[in-house]
């Protein structure tokens, strides 16, 4: 398997955040789409085994990463012993990225390169229920609602592991092309969640000294994978629902699932393999 970048840039507004999970979704319904059925069936065969033919992560500002999730002192210098005051945590708090070229970087010297950026940004909309019968928004169950928009910055980076043996880089781009053109997520048949694939670049990253993990989409590990003690993350619980024209079948929820939420550092309890490219198990029976 292969780590690839795919620079993506946003053409409108989007009503879905542009999350791991949900973006392998959609890239599974295109594949039914363009290729059917049986080839979707294929490629999942060993998904929750361990042999993924993808893997997606979390959108990110092109050329960062999330910082990782750690408690402070893991970013403090050594020898420093002094406690930052309330002022400082919070803009410490606020520099969420690190430059994707630094995340192999002992963690107090990654420290340094810690930044804010405006990755994206919400506002409310005011939209419309129309009436199929009048044509317009009658009232009732047919009025203006308010919904939120998220504006992401110029330019994206998402990254997928892939298994070259079972599906093409070639043909992984055309799914993301297609999902940028039909739609990603929420309001996508009005016009959201549309963007465009600029480049699809194979990447790797410094990881020599490493001792841990860091994830990069939700995640739900395998038991007993990682030393709990040395395991840091932020809990994200998925409220999936179908997509596609699932999404408008009799039962289009599925059953929350709690994962750990990009970012997340986790640290093998066997030991490190500097080759691994992925983390984490595929989780069946979701569906209600």
């Amino acid at each position: 398997m292969k780590l690839y970048r795919i620079d993506i840039e946003p053409t409108g507004g989007f009503y879905t955040p542009i999350k791991g999970d949900t973006l392998f979704g959609a890239l599974c319904w295109v594949i039914v789409e363009r290729f059917g059925d049986r080839r979707l069936t294929d490629l999942l065969d060993g998904y929750a085994d361990g042999e993924p033919f993808a893997v997606v992560s979390d959108a990110f500002p092109a050329g960062h990463l999330p910082k990782p999730v750690l408690p402070f002192p893991y970013f403090k210098q050594v020898g420093d012993k002094t406690e930052p005051d309330a002022k400082e945590r919070k803009k410490f708090k606020k520099r969420e990225w690190v430059p994707a070229e630094k995340i192999g970087l002992p963690t107090n010297e990654m420290a340094k390169y810690f930044t804010e950026s405006a990755f994206f940004q919400k506002r409310l909309k005011t939209a419309n229920r129309v009436n199929p019968e009048t044509n317009h928004a009658s009232g009732g169950a047919y009025s203006a609602y308010m919904i939120e928009e998220i504006r992401y910055a110029k330019t994206l980076n998402v990254y997928a592991v892939i298994d070259e043996n079972r599906i093409s880089v070639e043909e992984v781009k055309a799914l993301f092309k297609h999902v940028g053109q039909a739609g990603f997520g929420k309001k996508a048949s009005s016009g959201g969640g549309k963007f465009t694939v600029s480049e699809i670049t194979p990447v790797a990253f410094e990881n020599s000294g490493a001792t841990a993990f860091m994830t990069l989409a939700p995640c739900v590990p395998a038991p007993d994978e990682f030393d709990a003690a040395k395991s840091f993350y932020k809990v994200f619980v998925r409220f999936g629902r179908h997509g596609n024209v699932a999404a408008t079948s009799g039962k289009p929820f599925k059953q929350p699932v709690m994962t750990m939420d990009a970012g997340a550092v986790l640290t093998p309890k066997s030991g490190m393999d500097q080759s691994t490219l992925f983390v984490g198990t595929g989780v069946k029976g979701a569906s209600l």
